[in-house]
């Protein structure tokens, strides 16, 4: 399967503490690690969790590895020498954990939570969340004129207009 062709279904909001947010604008994180995730490409939409409380960047994720805690680790050790312990430790209580190589991002400008509360629902996901189930969410951000950045083949969404955030 290749890692170009999005549907909606491919589409999500991602919560992400602003520290490992960070290392992966810098390059240093190349991958993301977590106990649950979906099994093919992503596109994430991110939600920098409190103090920045804002949707603040876009990646674009390929498709997980989903293997034992104990290859996770390692992948994490290659990565980053010394993380692998901690992400071990992170998925011993499952018995396999994601992988998700972290292929583009790109910044955005900053959607304030109370912005996209008022405006859309919007709550942030304690992990991820699905923007299909909320649709003019989902028709304001994949509209972003950043996402084409991704490229233009991967844009399934209608255009509705800008609205400010």
């Amino acid at each position: 399967m290749g890692e170009g062709n999005f549907t909606e279904e491919d589409y999500i909001v991602l919560s992400l503490h602003l520290e490992p947010y960070e290392r992966i604008l810098s390059g240093e994180k190349t991958y993301e690690y977590r106990t649950q995730f979906r099994k093919r490409p992503t596109i994430a939409f991110i939600y920098v969790t409190s103090p920045v409380k804002c949707i603040s960047g876009i990646i674009r994720f390929g498709t997980p590895l989903i293997a034992s805690p104990e290859e996770i680790g390692r992948i994490a050790e290659q990565q980053k020498p010394g993380n692998g312990k901690s992400v071990t430790e992170y998925l011993s209580k499952y018995n396999q954990g994601y992988a998700i190589p972290i292929r583009k991002v790109i910044e955005i400008t900053p959607m304030p939570l109370a912005s996209l509360q008022s405006k859309f629902g919007f709550t942030a996901p304690q992990a991820f969340l699905y923007l299909k189930n909320n649709r003019p969410l989902f028709d304001f951000l994949v509209n972003q004129p950043r996402l084409a950045l991704f490229g233009s083949e991967e844009i399934r969404s209608r255009n509705v207009g800008n609205i400010e955030v």
